[in-house]
């Protein structure tokens, strides 16, 4: 009989980004491009600055890059031949590779030890995809029963056009970027305490009139707070007790009426990310797990990362130390001995 699937038994071993090029500046890069000063200043108040961008390599070779970088992290390429699964999540079309490239038959050619047995895509959910692709991997694991395997989960997205393809929102710039992020259940960074993801099926045809982008940029927000009203519900892990909101890295106004509506402080949310790395879709979860959130998890406190889609697709995935149940000793650890699950808190 198969055990009771527990997202909690499964994690994230580690991850590797990939940002092409030097960081670009939105001021002198919209001098460039003739940009409205007027929006450039409405960009710099929803702290946008930084952002990466490579027109000249293609997805696959972003990925390749992103996979090195966690070959780096992990100390080796040993790890390539426990992968059973490989998902690759991206957004919209602009991130879909020139025919005829194949991303699963690039990395298949350039890392002769990856031999997964399931390798799909998950699209159409725009920033949410990773989360998905992430909740997919874990089940995935389980179902086959094998304690060492690993998913990979990569991720790619890029531009094309000028800045009118780039500067799609007042709140963010689009980056170009990739990440690769290994799934498992043994030597984790830190485990999955919760995924919540809700869909607003009204929304689905994306910002392809001016009535649904309106309607977006009207009602996104609002959505991100009752789902993550829900995240608390289905897990009990509430937002307000995280040690960082890892937001995808836009739309930082929002993020403010988000605070605001459940009566937690800004600071919470971690917007280094929108300032410094720009909006790289469905690598932002990666991006701010290296840069910010691994270090929070590493002392015993927990996370949550959201991602907003503009297809009606919103997201939650909470991160808890390695081993942990319950978020409740991440901001009281006075309670720790209390945490009768939580292998950390009773090796």
């Amino acid at each position: 009989m198969r055990e009771i699937f527990t997202i909690a038994d499964f994690g994230i071993v580690e991850a590797g980004i990939h940002l092409p090029g030097a960081p670009r500046d939105i001021v002198e890069y919209a001098k460039e491009e003739g940009v409205d000063e007027a929006r450039v200043q409405s960009l710099l108040a929803a702290k946008v600055r930084w952002f990466h961008m490579d027109e000249n390599q293609s997805d696959s070779k972003m990925i390749c890059a992103a996979i090195e970088d966690l070959c780096t992290r992990m100390g080796g390429r040993g790890w390539l031949t426990r992968v059973t699964h490989l998902i690759y999540a991206h957004s919209q079309a602009f991130s879909m590779p020139a025919p005829p490239e194949s991303v699963f038959s690039a990395l298949l050619g350039r890392y002769d030890t990856l031999r997964p047995a399931l390798s799909f895509s998950v699209e159409h959910a725009a920033c949410a995809s990773s989360v998905m692709a992430l909740e997919l991997a874990a089940r995935l694991l389980h179902q086959d029963g094998a304690v060492d395997a690993l998913a990979l989960v990569v991720t790619s997205d890029r531009v094309f056009g000028n800045a009118s393809h780039r500067i799609r929102q007042d709140g963010g710039v689009q980056s170009d970027g990739a990440s690769a992020l290994l799934v498992g259940t043994r030597g984790l960074r830190c485990c999955f305490g919760g995924i919540t993801i809700s869909t607003y099926d009204k929304l689905h045809e994306g910002p392809s009139t001016p009535e649904n982008a309106a309607t977006i940029a009207r009602t996104t927000w609002l959505h991100t707070r009752q789902m993550l009203g829900e995240h608390r519900q289905h897990t009990g892990l509430d937002v307000a007790d995280a040690a960082a909101i890892l937001p995808i890295n836009a739309d930082y106004p929002y993020w403010l009426k988000i605070a605001r509506a459940l009566r937690i402080p800004p600071e919470l949310i971690y917007a280094d990310g929108i300032t410094q790395r720009g909006h790289a879709c469905s690598a932002d979860l990666a991006v701010n797990l290296i840069d910010h959130g691994f270090a929070l998890v590493d002392e015993d406190r927990w996370v949550v990362f959201c991602a907003q889609s503009n297809l009606g697709t919103i997201a939650a995935l909470s991160l808890l130390p390695p081993g942990c149940r319950t978020g409740r000793h991440a901001t009281a650890p006075g309670l720790r001995e209390d945490c009768a699950e939580c292998s950390i808190c009773t090796p």
